[in-house]
């Protein structure tokens, strides 16, 4: 049984003014709080957002809030589209996710509980051989070194995050990249993020970024940007109406 006290401490030690390294450490949980979901797929697929699994998961928990989705084809640019819907978004949380990967409730109820103490959550999915677990923990060092993203699934269609902070920063990659950018700029802004790997999920498969991280790869490097520009006009990007 839930004591009541506890919970009345535990409220009032939340809403107690923090010290400012106490400050990079502790995040208000967001219990109840509602949910969007930002929902990608390509214009060849027949499933749509709106009947995802995600987005039925999230239903089913009460917590469904705006559903954004990204239609993709080969001339989208990704960053910008993400960017474009990130903008919209009207509740704290925010779920990145594809209109064809299963979700289940071992998946929310892990991601809903990490989100409490972080700004980020990824749930990786499980490598299925060593060599998978070697590669990947080779290549998750590697984004570390060189961008600031050293996580196990920048790709996981198992991702939260608080929606004021992905507001902080614009997105320049035009692939895929712009996952790992998004994780990478998080981080240097001192985000707190969480990672774990979610044993009910898919099985992990290699990074694909498309044909244009090559570029993304050497403008993250070489010329990151983390102010948001006003731009007059704002182009659709494939967005759902």
């Amino acid at each position: 049984m839930t004591n009541p006290s506890t919970e009345t401490e535990s409220e009032q030690a939340l809403s107690e003014p923090l010290d400012a390294w106490s400050a990079k450490l502790v995040r208000k949980p967001l219990a109840n709080a509602q949910v969007d979901v930002i929902c990608i797929s390509t214009v060849t697929e027949s499933s749509t957002a709106e009947n995802s699994s995600g987005v039925e998961t999230i239903r089913r928990k009460g917590r469904l809030g705006s559903v954004i989705g990204l239609h993709l084809d080969e001339t989208t640019e990704i960053g910008p589209a993400i960017q474009s819907a990130i903008s919209r978004l009207s509740s704290p949380l925010v779920v990145f996710t594809d209109s064809h990967s299963e979700w289940n409730r071992d998946i929310i109820d892990r991601l809903l509980k990490a989100i409490n103490s972080s700004d980020l959550a990824i749930g990786a999915r499980p490598a299925q051989s060593l060599a998978s677990k070697y590669n990947r923990t080779i290549a998750a060092t590697l984004r570390g070194w060189f961008w600031g993203a050293g996580v196990l699934d920048p790709l996981s269609p198992y991702k939260i995050a608080r929606s004021e902070f992905l507001k902080k920063f614009p997105l320049q990659s035009k692939s895929h990249f712009a996952e790992v950018e998004i994780i990478a700029k998080c981080n240097f802004l001192d985000a707190l993020i969480h990672e774990e790997i979610l044993p009910a999920a898919p099985a992990w498969i290699a990074p694909n970024y498309g044909r244009r991280a090559g570029s993304d790869k050497r403008t993250l490097f070489q010329n990151p940007h983390f102010k948001i520009q006003s731009p007059e006009h704002e182009p659709s990007h494939g967005l759902e109406s």
